[in-house]
């Protein structure tokens, strides 16, 4: 008797654990732009500004406005970098949202994945590997993925948020959010990369 209590209290305590997987680990500081753009390096030109407009509609969360006013036609502005320096081996998952308004002049939203191999965590060596992602995304939130292979270590990845204007003079602004970096299998199982 007490041995088949015993069994039924151990399979309580089993049932009663999660039975999902958890949450991905995200590399990406500050990915949802929460309450700032805090983790982020601004760029030296158009400055990005924290908003409460968010990729999901939450209302305790926000995303990042950014804009380019260059005179040029043909620009891309880096608004925003991230540098981060990557645990382990193998392949990562990536992913950003973003939103445009129509109505503007011409442009699109962009994001850079870069991988820098060897020591400095500064993202100062030379790249191995580029992919730079168009977000078409005019008048709704709009994301884009892919995956990256790293074969050695130690390497860090780099991100960058930016607006690319098409004609001369005007401006074309953009939002980004919900960016994710992660070497967590839930999100590479089953997926292709892009381009």
């Amino acid at each position: 008797m007490l041995a088949r209590r015993s069994l039924s209290a151990l399979m309580l305590v089993s049932l009663s654990g999660p039975l999902v997987a958890g949450a991905p680990v995200n590399l990406v500081t500050n990915p949802n732009f929460d309450q700032d753009l805090s983790g982020w390096q601004l760029g030296a030109g158009d400055q990005p500004i924290w908003t409460s407009f968010d990729f999901a509609g939450n209302p305790a969360s926000g995303s990042v406005f950014t804009a380019n006013t260059l005179a040029a036609s043909g620009t891309a502005e880096i608004v925003l970098t991230q540098c981060i320096p990557l645990p382990s081996l193998g392949d990562y998952f990536f992913s950003t949202a973003g939103y445009a308004a129509s109505g503007q002049s011409t442009g699109e939203l962009y994001v850079t994945l870069i991988l820098h191999p060897g020591p400095q965590t500064d993202c100062s060596n030379g790249a191995v590997f580029i992919s730079s992602m168009q977000i078409r995304a005019f008048d709704e939130w709009r994301s884009v993925s892919r995956t990256m292979n790293v074969q050695a270590l130690p390497a860090t990845a780099e991100i960058w948020l930016r607006p690319e204007k098409d004609v001369t003079n005007g401006s074309f602004t953009g939002y980004f959010d919900n960016i994710l970096l992660s070497n967590d299998a839930i999100f590479l199982e089953g997926f292709e990369p892009r381009g």
